[in-house]
């Protein structure tokens, strides 16, 4: 870094550690309620979902794992994040709990889950039972059973309901693999017994042989996925875009006359 440069952020830094006591004070109140607490969660969860390449990428121009507060407070401004200043240091004290100063910005998704599940447990009475916390919650692996395609990284893991149905699923399959050849998708939970276990579009997780975990620890679970040219059972993907047009079709089917 140049010395100009290098300067600059050191009074930064400082700044940042002023700041830092007062929003460590402003942050008991805003946490203080579970149910505030776990929106905020849900408000980063959202965000990183759909900015996630995004953030990484922007991330990985510092050249390094772990970066300083202020760097990482830095790039969350450049990208234009929906939360303020003090959310940002919060968010801060998720993935740095020791507030060392170094933030390892890989881990902001693991960061903000343990902090809630380190929040219920600090908040939990054993001697009140809570229905508003409904074990639904599964980390699914999603994998292609034979082989994954050199050309393109098919794994990836996500928190989903037992509400999902496989119209979602195949929606959050296209978004996480975007490289994908084709949209018409097959979503099933065994990869021995494919036909067996094919998710249909509107059949839910729920209807399926899974117990879900709560939020903050959700159950493990792998799904599987492959792509075909054939259709399949949702109406989505029964619409013509995704074959070419009826007459199109018609021609392509025709056999050539010797």
């Amino acid at each position: 870094m140049p010395p100009k440069s290098l300067k600059v952020l050191k009074k930064l830094e400082k700044l940042t550690k002023k700041d830092g006591k007062i929003f460590d004070k402003e942050m008991a109140s805003y946490m203080e309620r579970i149910a505030d607490f776990q929106h905020f969660v849900d408000r980063i969860d959202d965000w990183y979902n759909k900015n996630e390449k995004r953030y990484l990428k922007f991330m990985s121009l510092y050249g390094e794992d772990i970066i300083s507060e202020t760097e990482f407070k830095l790039a969350f401004r450049n990208l234009r994040t929906p939360f303020s200043e003090l959310e940002q240091h919060i968010i801060c004290r998720m993935i740095d709990p020791t507030a060392s100063g170094r933030i390892e910005y890989a881990k902001l998704y693991e960061g903000i889950w343990k902090a809630l599940a380190n929040k219920y447990v600090a908040d939990d009475d054993p001697n009140i039972m809570d229905l508003d916390r409904p074990d639904k919650w599964f980390l699914a692996t999603f994998k292609i059973p034979t082989f994954e395609p050199l050309d393109m990284q098919t794994t990836f893991e996500a928190l989903v309901s037992q509400d999902y149905t496989g119209y979602m699923l195949r929606e959050l399959i296209r978004t996480k693999v975007p490289q994908l050849p084709t949209k018409a998708i097959v979503v099933f939970t065994e990869a021995s017994k494919y036909a067996e276990t094919v998710i249909k579009c509107n059949q839910r997780l729920a209807e399926f042989n899974f117990t879900g975990g709560p939020k903050c620890a959700p159950t493990e679970i792998n799904l599987y996925f492959d792509y075909t040219m054939g259709r399949v059972d949702c109406p989505m993907v029964s619409r013509v875009e995704y074959f070419g047009r009826p007459e199109v079709q018609k021609a392509q089917s025709k056999p050539e006359h010797s």
